[in-house]
This record gives structure tokens, sequence and C-alpha cells, in this order.
């Protein structure tokens, strides 16, 4: 039995059918695809938060933090300062880039709260310019909670940065000459020539 022929018109007809088919499983195919990429951004941001919290938790333990307290952003003589470092931070963790203008300030935002509250309430301690930068790696372990971050920050302002965050210098100038020293036992010739005599070394510390 002979089979018909498809005429022109049926060829016609069935070009663009396919191709239809063919974009419809595509879009398909590419919506799939933007799902299982949403999840998996979702599950990967799970895992970060809940590792930044283990490691927030086994900072306080590691620095005897106190329980998290109320974040009061009072006034401090280098506010000024800090208002200038926070404008230009929060920009090197990768998920901060991935931020929208508005969520970025609203970080800083918080961020500023952090270092005046904590340094308000440490009348004995001041802001340095760069302090920001310990403090948003601070903030961003505590998964923006400002009240566990600040436990954090004050902790190691008074206790790892405290050379630098003293009224004075002292201490700095302290690991300077002991510095000196240093260099005067490993290479003593070096010494002799940037220093030139090795009674800065031997004075009492």
């Amino acid at each position: 039995v002979a089979v018909p022929r498809a005429g022109p018109m049926a060829a016609a007809r069935s070009g663009p059918s396919l191709e239809a088919d063919e974009a419809g499983r595509m879009a398909e195919e590419a919506a799939v695809l933007e799902r299982r990429e949403r999840e998996r951004r979702r599950e990967t941001a799970a895992a970060e938060r809940r590792e930044r919290e283990r490691r927030r938790v086994r900072w306080c333990e590691a620095m005897e933090c106190g329980e998290a307290e109320a974040v009061v952003a009072g006034e401090h003589p280098e506010k000024c300062v800090v208002e200038r470092d926070v404008r230009r931070s929060l920009w090197r963790f990768a998920f901060c880039r991935e931020w929208s203008d508005e969520e970025r300030e609203e970080k800083r935002g918080r961020l500023q709260r952090v270092i005046d509250a904590c340094f308000s309430s440490l009348p004995d301690y001041h802001y340095y310019q760069g302090f920001h930068d310990v403090a948003e790696v601070c903030l961003a372990v505590a998964n923006f909670d400002e009240s566990k971050a600040l436990t954090l920050v004050k902790a190691l302002a008074q206790r790892y940065f405290d050379d630098a965050t003293r009224p004075d210098l002292a201490r700095v100038g302290l690991a300077l000459r002991l510095v000196v020293a240093l260099v005067f036992a490993v290479d003593r010739p070096l010494a002799t020539w940037l220093f030139g005599s090795d009674s800065v070394a031997r004075e009492p510390i």
C-alpha cells in the first residue's frame, strides 16, 4: 500500500513546531538548573552561617568573653575616624561583593554601632585607624549580630590589641626596644650597621 507523502504545507508546519518544542524543552531545563543553583546557594549560605557561629563560640571560649550585651553606641573621641574607616569597609569577603549598595550600607551601620559601643564603654581604650578591619571580621563571624560581635570586639580591644588601643604608645615603644635587643642577639653586624651601637640594647627595659 502506498503511503501518501506529506505535502509542502505539512513539512512547513512541522518545522516551526519542532523548533517550538525544542525551545520549550530548553527553557524547562534552564528553569531546573536555575532552581538547583538557587538551592545550592541557599545551602552554601546556611553552611557558612553555621560555621561562623561555631567559630564565634570557639573565639568566645578562647578569649573568655562574657555574655552578649546590649549595643549602646555612645560618643568617643575617635568617632569621626571610625566613620571614615567604615565608609570603605565590608568589601574583602566574597559574600560581601554580592550585596546591593543598600545591603552594604545597612551592614556598615551595624559595624559603626559596634565600634562606637565598644570604645564609648571603654574610656581607657582608644580606636586606632584600621581597627575596623578587626571589627568587621568579628561582625561577620557573629553572623552580623551586633550584640554578639560586640563581646568579641571588646575582648580584642582590651587584650590582644591593647598595645595599640591604649591612650599612649608606651607599650609599642617597649616592643620596639625588644626588637633592637633581638636583632643584636641574632645578627650583631647587621644590628651595629642599623643602630650603631649595642648600648641601646643594653638599656634597662
